[in-house]
């Protein structure tokens, strides 16, 4: 009866980070089922990144004044915030919409309805949680499911599949190939950088047991990645479609707790994150495996273990 009816208009403003926008889809999807007809805002490289997903995608402005007037114009009277800060709160209040958030002591009375922020949830289940809340609140007659998905589902883009086939024989990069993911932006909270040490010590390693690792460096990341991975081979200019595509040709990918992480994990991709600046209980690879713990990182000697446990290195040939 409710996919007859029309569905209910609801602004979501995502996170800012990619790594955290991955790990909504769960809930972004159990949303659009029960009845929802979201209406995405977020950073600009939502478009590329959710493109295929079913929902209006909007750019939030940078200036809060035409921030305001965005969401303001949007026909949907209640908003979601999956982000944590005030402003956002503020924004939707101000565009005269309803916001359901998580609290914190500045935010709360900006909130139309709100529950405490968990400290023990991945952040997966942290945005199931008051996704749910949404849904009993707007849509209290809408199922919502008894469990959260084992698994993210980002469907790959065949045009970027395409193209990323197209350019791995551009790069004469030869088949099967791992993928490193040795970048990760910014530094834990307590001021740790969360890019494991051993990058290095490793590209040379797999070099010399003529396994072929790629490295896809971001905006502004390439000379660092060369440092980190010296023996790799180089894809550079990619959007996070097309990443997503090459993640999809790959038979290994390891990686930093970062967005390309999540990302791997989200198309399928057999996904080792490598932890010890952050915590893996809370940003785990949905679906993936981590080594490492908070304030631990793993040594080289434990992540080609465990590599060899994945059968990750037998299946790789030498070029």
């Amino acid at each position: 009866m409710r996919a007859m009816l029309a569905k209910t208009p609801l602004i979501v403003r995502l996170p800012n980070w990619v790594g955290d926008v991955i790990m909504t889809l769960p809930s972004l999807q159990a949303l659009h089922n029960a009845g929802f007809d979201l209406q995405l805002f977020g950073q600009k490289w939502i478009v590329d990144l959710l493109h295929n997903f079913p929902a209006k995608l909007f750019q939030v402005p940078n200036s809060l004044f035409a921030a305001r007037t965005a969401i303001s114009n949007n026909p949907a009277r209640n908003a979601l915030l999956f982000t944590n800060n005030v402003s956002s709160a503020l924004i939707a209040r101000l565009s005269g919409k309803q916001p359901i958030g998580y609290m914190n002591t500045i935010r709360s009375c900006l909130l139309t309805n709100k529950i405490k922020k968990p400290s023990y949830l991945h952040e997966v289940e942290y945005f199931w949680k008051i996704a749910q809340l949404a849904t009993s609140t707007w849509l209290p007659d809408a199922t919502w499911p008894h469990s959260i998905p084992n698994t993210i589902n980002l469907p790959i883009d065949i045009v970027c599949e395409l193209k990323i086939v197209e350019k791995l024989k551009q790069e004469a990069i030869a088949t099967p190939f791992i993928v490193l993911c040795p970048s990760a932006v910014g530094t834990a909270k307590n001021g740790i950088p969360k890019i494991w040490p051993y990058w290095s010590n490793l590209s040379e390693t797999l070099h010399q047991q003529g396994i072929v690792h790629v490295v896809c460096p971001g905006p502004f990341e390439e000379e660092r990645c060369r440092q980190l991975t010296p023996k790799a081979q180089f894809i550079t200019g990619l959007n996070l479609s097309e990443l997503a595509a090459l993640f999809g040709q790959t038979d290994f990918v390891l990686a930093n707790d970062s967005g390309p992480m999540h990302l791997a994990a989200a198309v399928g991709a057999p996904v080792l994150g490598i932890f010890g600046a952050t915590d893996p209980k809370r940003t785990f690879p949905w679906g993936g495996h981590y080594i490492g713990e908070f304030g631990k990182w793993p040594s080289i000697n434990e992540v080609l273990k465990h590599m060899d446990n994945d059968g990750a290195k037998n299946s790789i040939k030498s070029i």
